[in-house]
């Protein structure tokens, strides 16, 4: 697909995934988990929010994984946040 493209957390060690990327010309976009989220209110960082929001949009079948992976499937819905006393998962 002409559109594809890879999204990569690129720091530490995702960072040389991010740059071997580049020098093959694969159409990649960098990720930095650690920055600033939109919703400053709710998450601490952009990692957070983005886990969050995928594990929302699974659960709301906005998201379709493929029936093989499993693993990933298993991962991804099993946020965790807590603050103080409260505590969600999604």
């Amino acid at each position: 697909n002409r559109n594809a493209f890879v999204i990569v957390d690129a720091n530490g060690i995702g960072e040389g995934v991010y740059s071997r990327l580049k020098k093959l010309k694969v159409r990649v976009v960098p990720f930095y988990g650690q920055q600033a989220p939109n919703d400053k209110k709710t998450y601490v960082n952009a990692r957070a929010e983005s886990a969050f929001q995928t594990a929302r949009a699974m659960k709301n079948d906005e998201i379709v994984l493929p029936m093989y992976d499993d693993i990933l499937r298993g991962e991804l819905p099993t946020v965790i946040w807590q603050f103080g006393e409260k505590k969600v998962e999604f």
